[in-house]
């Protein structure tokens, strides 16, 4: 019998049909992996439980968000799948304990290398988050962050070495290069130049930042609009309700920008993603 030399990958992080864009990230991940691998891959996923969804291949094991006991199963559940490797995609708010610290219950346990990526990396963190960010940087054998100024941070803020650091930008769909006015006719957006922002909505994201540039930005190019899509982050919705969306309106109302600026409430499929990316200018 031939012996099988596919990578076995194990991934823990939140999962479809979770609503997370961290879930979406990591099934587009294993996806692409998968095609270019070319058979040679066997992706494993931990999925941080959310209710009421039930789970299918590739998620083999589940962990409950504030249950100590279910982080140190599934570091024995990992160990004894005799696994290549362990990519955590990692934002504070997926794990439980203080600043997410529950997670390096699992990962001080694991025999397989540990390659992190990090989705948030906060510039001015309290003890908390500072610590819970240098344990999993020191469980990991390559941290991932997407832009300059994280690898900047994870040096100067957390003291990460450089050769653990290794930037890997973003990105997005691999679209065809199209004429973006067919898909401005269809959001009956002809003559406007389009800025787009997707993903669910939660404080990290910068967004007031935007909308304080947009009266700038309008001046110097009256047509912009400025589109923000997605709906309000669910564990935001479930301890704040939609308080936060409220306050990026009321902004919109107070610089007065209610025609340069466009709120789609909803999770949208990778179809109608898509259909937003091709629209945009930026």
């Amino acid at each position: 019998m031939t012996k099988s030399t596919a990578k076995k990958v194990v991934f823990i992080s939140s999962f479809p049909p979770r609503k997370c864009g961290i879930a979406t990230f990591t099934s587009d991940l294993i996806d692409s992996t998968t095609l270019a691998a070319k058979g040679e891959f066997e992706p494993l996923v931990v999925a941080m439980r959310s209710e009421d969804h039930k789970y299918n291949d590739p998620v083999k094991f589940e962990i409950r968000q504030n249950v100590k006991s279910d982080y140190i199963c599934a570091a024995d559940y990992i160990n004894f799948s005799h696994v290549d490797a362990v990519c955590v995609q990692h934002e504070f708010g997926l794990f439980g304990g203080e600043a997410g610290s529950y997670l390096s219950l699992l990962l001080d346990r694991l025999k397989a290398p540990v390659i992190t990526t990090l989705h948030t990396v906060i510039d001015d963190p309290d003890e908390a988050h500072h610590k819970s960010l240098v344990d999993l940087c020191k469980a990991s054998y390559r941290v991932i962050t997407m832009n300059e100024r994280g690898v900047v941070m994870l040096r100067n803020i957390y003291g990460i070495p450089s050769r653990k650091i290794k930037l890997i930008a973003h990105g997005i769909p691999d679209l065809p290069f199209v004429d973006s006015n067919y898909y401005k006719h269809k959001f009956g957006l002809e003559d406007r130049r389009t800025i787009l922002t997707f993903g669910l909505l939660s404080k990290n994201k910068g967004i007031e930042v935007m909308l304080k540039a947009i009266p700038a930005i309008v001046k110097a190019e009256p047509c912009v609009i400025y589109i923000i899509l997605g709906m309000t982050h669910p564990s935001v919705l479930k301890h704040e309700g939609e308080s936060y969306r409220f306050g990026l309106q009321q902004m919109v109302k107070d610089l007065n920008l209610q025609e340069h600026v466009i709120f789609h409430n909803r999770f949208v499929d990778d179809k109608e993603l898509h259909n937003f990316l091709c629209e945009a200018d930026t």
